[in-house]
């Protein structure tokens, strides 16, 4: 029997094996995490079922891709949504208003598409339509079409209405407005345009390493994107956004710039002139949200909205436009929001019903 003991590895093998077996475990778990979240590829690579909705438009940046769906899992948290031949959420309408019909449009971001809600039905602009139907003057029908458009802040939306609303000769426009101008007005190095904030729509070009990486190592992925989706290449804000751009936030509760809700209401105010150039009424309201609802790391915007639902009242009367006081109607609901501002579909039927008994109270669109 021989009295040689058995050799070890060297240590640098050892570390190697041990490295490979950590990786491989690590890669394992790291999909295994993925899928119960649900978390594929497109995830990682830009295949963010959103962006698809939109296409590029000159002028504005970009618009609702027309006749559009998208059908996820509603009980898993997932939306139906169409986008009609004219870009809005919602059933097809037609581009001549028949006799007879009150066309009411709602202009916003993401708050009036409804991010929250489930199906098209049950948004905010459709369940006002159902309540004004409930109460319509006789020989009226009420259409409220969904003009809402993620990530619109009132400058695309003065565009917006110039270029392309007016055109299909809305009675009144209804402008929920407020988040997405908070971004901007709360972002350093302001400029009346938004241009300090906002940029043309850029597509980021994975290099061949990168994608093939990102395609083949999850961990690499992860590495490189973590697992925020708001800090993925598909995510909206990439193409919308300049670099870094939450690099330039300022917190609201630190100062509101008045230059910036200066900005915000001149635009308003332009937005109220085009309507009345076209002979259609003008409506405002103030913007709800959910203080209890916001995250420890999510952009701080709400006194920015406090001071703009503030000064809403006084500058509607300046104006001569009425206001629908939806804040102070749901701001205490926070069980109706998922975050800070969106509504799900119990929140979107409150504001709608909210919208109605206001617009009855004022006696707008033809009520009494």
């Amino acid at each position: 029997m021989s009295d040689e003991k058995p050799r070890k590895l060297p240590l640098l093998h050892r570390f190697t094996i041990a490295l490979v077996v950590a990786l491989v475990t690590g890669e394992i778990v790291a999909r295994v995490v993925d899928a119960r979240a649900g978390r594929t590829l497109d995830f990682y690579l830009g295949g963010d079922p959103q962006r698809e909705m939109f296409e590029l438009h000159p002028f504005i940046g970009y618009v609702p891709r027309p006749e559009t769906d998208r059908h996820g899992n509603i009980e898993a948290g997932g939306q139906w949504i169409h986008q009609n031949a004219l870009g809005m959420r919602g059933p097809e309408i037609p581009i001549e208003k028949p006799p007879g019909v009150y066309r009411i449009f709602c202009l916003g971001g993401s708050t009036t598409f409804g991010s929250g809600a489930s199906r098209d039905e049950t948004t905010y602009p459709k369940r006002l339509e159902h309540y004004l139907n409930e109460q319509a003057p006789p020989g009226v029908t009420y259409e409220v079409d969904n003009c809402g458009v993620n990530g619109y802040s009132t400058v695309e939306n003065l565009i917006y209405l110039e270029l392309r609303l007016v055109e299909y000769h809305p009675d009144a426009i209804v402008i929920y407005q407020a988040a997405n101008d908070a971004r901007s007005i709360q972002a350093r190095g302001f400029r009346p345009d938004y241009t300090h904030m906002r940029r043309a729509w850029t597509d980021t070009q994975l290099v061949p390493f990168d994608e093939f990486m990102v395609r083949h190592v999850r961990l690499y992925a992860w590495a490189t994107r973590g697992i925020d989706p708001e800090e993925q290449v598909g995510n909206l804000n990439n193409p919308l956004f300049v670099p870094n751009f939450k690099d330039l936030h300022q917190p609201s509760d630190q100062g509101v710039p008045e230059e910036g809700i200066d900005v915000f209401f001149r635009n308003l105010e332009h937005m109220i002139w085009i309507a009345r150039g076209h002979g259609i009424q003008p409506v405002l309201s103030t913007f709800a949200m959910c203080r209890e609802k916001k995250k420890p790391n999510d952009e701080d915007f709400l006194e920015t909205v406090r001071v703009i639902n503030e000064r809403m009242e006084p500058f509607a009367e300046e104006q001569g436009v009425p206001v629908l006081h939806i804040a102070e109607a749901l701001d205490g609901h926070c069980e109706l929001f998922d975050d800070w501002m969106h509504m799900d579909d119990a929140g979107c039927d409150l504001h709608g019903r909210t919208a109605a008994e206001e617009a009855r109270r004022l006696g707008l669109f033809g009520l009494e």
